[in-house]
């Protein structure tokens, strides 16, 4: 129709490149030579380095000389994680690097799809429902803690009164970040001022002191305790990370001190840096995604929208959607001596990988360590990507991987993990002192984090045993409110991070434990180097997001398991939208709930979006099961619904 001809195709299932000779080396198998044949000469793009994404826009390149083409088509498949960043990449190198005229299409993945008809009406129909429901709500004006709060905000007013002495104390923990935060500027004030005046998402971290205040909600006595305990040692850690950031920054000026940062992208742990005692791991994307999610709601639709401008799909995963944005802007700040990207958690992490490392001024090698980790057939692989990863960073940093001081560190992480485990016997109790956000919250702080390099984790945990320890033996209700007993699953709305503050405070559900809790958590073998390189693969292949949404679908199903280890009697299934591994078992999921006794809510959410659902629409979501299907009554009808979307 549009008198254009189509002179060559590849993928999925275009002509190209047909039949092929596969040779056959002296000594292997026909298997092995298919094998081999494939990994080396596909064109995939879940194949991450950077010689092999460059080397396919070089291929189509060489194909347009070849047959004559004056442009290219780049169609991705709706739904697909991969050729979405493919198409967004090549559409960009092609037509600007290259010179060659290319256009990004979308393809439906079924050719009489109604999807998009489907979700307007759809969606308009919700939104029309939801806000009758809740204007009826609004005008009730009933008395409660929701009224603590400024319309159209999650600003107080003033302070939760808790009692004289709790009031003190919180007041007094409040100070000490306000210390922590003015520590954090004299680490290096005029690099931490340019870095306020240069990086957009660094201002919303001085909602800091809102996002503390709203974790500690409800939280009386012990449970008070043990959450301000672990805020403030967050804290500390996170103001360290983000001011050693800043002053390694070559923005700023090149110094001595950058050159002793590895990056490390997304979730990849610290422990195989342990045996490098002179350099400093430094995340790259956690404080511009997952945290700066927490402290500001309206901070990453920012870097979303930017990817979405140059043609991802709106149904793209919002963490890695996010992360490609702030380095489409050219925000992540340029520090490091190299990069240690990663395929973890999904397939949306594997391709903003590649974009990632096109805006980053320093070498990246992938650690692209296997998805099924429970194979035993992978052990072998995944600690030759380890070896590779040690490798990779001795040659850019001159420095000589030292065995015993990192088998002395994974002692360290050890401990961290035996205490942990400990404190789920408490967490499992009716007198725990340790649930709500804060407790899983700590729980990802030291595994991205520690690994066993950061002693204010352990300090921090021996004063927390003592008082679950002290709240057990004097049998102490901790969390008087309670009614239900739940465990909490898959993504969550990280732009509402105090959601199980509000469970507990509204409806008296009393969340035990969230998914994160239960990633890494792995006990390192340290009797030789083959031991220790696979506990750290294992305890990386286990982490926060990738075991359960990676490792085989057994695995994210084990929160019955879970939920009964922890005597809870409702699972609150986060619906992450976008996340597509998760959303292909709810088939599964809803099955196995009908031959379960305990109850099963599930919520949606946009993990860092919250236009698309926002937090009333969370709320309302909630309402509706606990009326209709518990048949409950709020505990603080104040709190049913009000207006937070313009607040922090």
């Amino acid at each position: 129709d549009c008198g254009a001809m189509v002179v060559a195709d590849r993928y999925c299932y275009g002509s190209l490149p047909g039949r092929e000779q596969i040779e056959i080396l002296d000594g292997e198998t026909p298997l092995r030579a298919v094998a081999r044949h494939y990994l080396r000469t596909s064109q995939c793009p879940r194949f991450m380095e950077r010689a092999r994404s460059d080397g396919r826009r070089t291929y189509i390149r060489d194909l347009c000389r070849e047959y004559g083409a004056d442009g290219v088509l780049y169609e991705q498949m709706k739904f697909c994680e991969f050729w979405s960043y493919e198409r967004v990449l090549g559409v960009h190198i092609l037509q600007e690097e290259l010179g060659i005229p290319t256009v990004g299409i979308e393809k439906e993945y079924r050719r009489r799809s109604a999807a998009h008809a489907h979700s307007g009406v759809c969606g308009e129909s919700r939104d029309q429902a939801h806000s009758g429901r809740e204007t009826v709500m609004a005008d009730k004006k009933v008395k409660g803690a929701g009224d603590r709060f400024l319309p159209g905000s999650n600003i107080a007013k003033h302070r939760e009164w808790r009692g004289l002495k709790d009031t003190w104390y919180d007041y007094v923990e409040w100070v000490k970040v306000l210390g922590i935060m003015g520590g954090f500027v004299a680490k290096s004030p005029v690099r931490i001022a340019r870095g306020m005046l240069t990086y957009r998402w660094m201002g919303s971290y001085l909602g800091a002191l809102n996002m503390i205040d709203r974790c500690v909600e409800g939280l009386r006595g012990p449970a008070l305790r043990v959450a301000r305990l672990y805020l403030n040692t967050i804290m500390k850690g996170s103001t360290t990370s983000i001011a050693e950031m800043m002053m390694g920054d070559r923005r700023f000026g090149d110094n001595a001190f950058g050159r002793t940062q590895v990056v490390l992208e997304q979730t990849m742990c610290p422990e195989i840096l342990a045996g490098f005692p002179n350099l400093r791991p430094a995340q790259l994307e956690p404080f511009q995604g997952l945290l700066l999610c927490y402290m500001d709601q309206g901070a990453n639709p920012y870097y979303i929208d930017a990817m979405e401008s140059v043609g991802l799909p709106a149904d793209s995963c919002r963490l890695s959607n996010n992360a490609a944005g702030v380095a489409l802007l050219d925000e992540f700040p340029k520090i490091g001596a190299c990069c240690i990207s990663n395929n973890a958690p999904c397939d949306s992490s594997t391709m903003n990988s590649q974009l990632i490392e096109r805006h980053l001024d320093v070498d990246t090698l992938p650690a692209a360590i296997p998805m099924r980790w429970d194979d035993p057939h992978t052990r072998k692989y995944a600690r030759e990507s380890l070896r590779r990863v040690i490798s990779f960073v001795e040659q850019h940093t001159g420095e000589t991987y030292d065995w015993d001081a990192c088998r002395a560190m994974m002692e360290k992480h050890n401990d961290e993990v035996r205490n942990e485990m400990e404190k789920w016997n408490f967490m499992a109790t009716p007198y725990t002192a340790a649930a709500l956000a804060v407790p899983a919250l700590f729980h990802t702080f030291y595994y991205a984090f520690s690994g066993g390099r950061n002693p204010e984790v352990m300090k921090t945990e021996k004063k927390v045993m003592r008082i679950l320890e002290q709240a057990y033996a004097d049998k102490t209700n901790c969390f008087p409110k309670t009614r239900y007993r739940a465990i909490t699953w898959g993504g969550p709305p990280c732009y509402w991070l105090q959601f199980p503050n509000w469970l507990y405070n509204c409806w008296g559900i009393l969340m035990i434990a969230g998914m994160d809790l239960f990633s890494g958590n792995v006990i390192i073998d340290t009797t030789d180097e083959e031991t220790i390189l696979d506990g750290i693969a294992r305890n990386y292949e286990t982490g926060v997001m990738r075991r359960h949404l990676t490792g085989g679908w057994q695995h994210l199903v084990e929160f019955w398991d879970e939920a009964e280890k922890f005597h809870c009697d409702m699972v609150i299934l986060h619906d992450d939208i976008t996340c597509k591994g998760a959303l292909g078992l709810t088939g599964v999921i809803l099955d196995q709930a009908k031959e379960k006794q305990t109850k099963l809510m599930m919520v949606s959410n946009d993990m860092f979006d919250h236009r698309t659902i926002s937090r009333a629409d969370i709320r309302q979501q909630v309402n509706d099961y606990m009326y209709s299907v518990m048949q409950a009554e709020p505990l603080d009808a104040s709190l049913l619904q009000y207006d937070d979307y313009e607040g922090w």
